[in-house]
């Protein structure tokens, strides 16, 4: 039994030497961002599992600059964001921004993007009884912002400088768009999640936290990857 014990263990040892060089060649990198949220909320809806959409992105090999590159960057905010401090008790609160778009088998790309949030309480079938419990009493609309010529682009570019700059919001079009316009398809339901985030409950779960003064949000898709999104509030 001693020389069968023997000649097993240098194998063993051999198969995690080996394991271990294959990993140091093949440069052997865990390209997900980890979650540091430590807040819990038992029964709600399931947060966001970050390292499955990141898992795609492949951040350690993102060109600086690239939509693909901000989208790791608002990732790594996300992870360390803390839950939104308050949302409107009354009138429309709107938040602007934009979102990377970073999808599996998809070209990547940036748009404008803002997030309108007023009281309102929406049910949802795609959460259960008991998850119903945790919806909040307001709902949102997150969509793209689609300047139609070069006039309106100036413009919601304008409105963003601004925002990101802390200095004042020039009159805007923009801005009178965003705070009035109704969504098309409707405002959804939000719910507190199981950790940190809030959802915005729309076809793909929208997961909103806080970051400083910003908010961030990501939306995963099945085929791996997904929207990334910073936004301000604006006055």
């Amino acid at each position: 039994m001693p020389r069968g014990r023997s000649a097993i263990l240098p194998r063993a040892h051999a198969a995690v030497l080996l394991a271990l060089l294959l990993c140091t060649l093949l440069a052997c990198k865990n390209k997900s961002i980890k979650d540091k949220s430590t807040v819990t909320r038992p029964g709600a809806p399931s947060d966001v599992e970050l390292w499955r959409p990141t898992d795609a992105l492949a951040c350690d090999d993102a060109a600086a600059g690239t939509p693909r590159a901000e989208a790791c960057r608002i990732a790594r905010d996300f992870a360390a964001a803390a839950p939104v401090a308050a949302w409107p008790s009354s009138g429309r609160a709107v938040w602007y921004g934009r979102t990377y778009r970073v999808v599996s088998g998809k070209a990547e790309n940036v748009a404008p993007y803002f997030f309108q949030v007023e009281p309102g309480k929406n049910t949802s079938t795609s959460l259960s009884f008991d998850e119903l419990k945790f919806v909040l009493p307001v709902h949102g609309s997150a969509r793209d912002l689609i300047p139609e010529n070069a006039s309106e682009r100036a413009d919601a570019d304008a409105v963003l400088a601004a925002l990101m700059s802390s200095k004042p919001i020039p009159e805007s079009p923009a801005v009178s768009f965003m705070k009035t316009a109704a969504p098309e398809n409707g405002f959804r339901a939000m719910a507190d999640s199981s950790s940190a985030s809030t959802i915005l409950v729309s076809k793909h779960r929208i997961y909103v936290r806080q970051h400083g003064t910003r908010l961030v949000m990501v939306e995963p898709h099945d085929s791996g990857g997904g929207w990334f999104s910073e936004l301000w509030r604006l006055p």
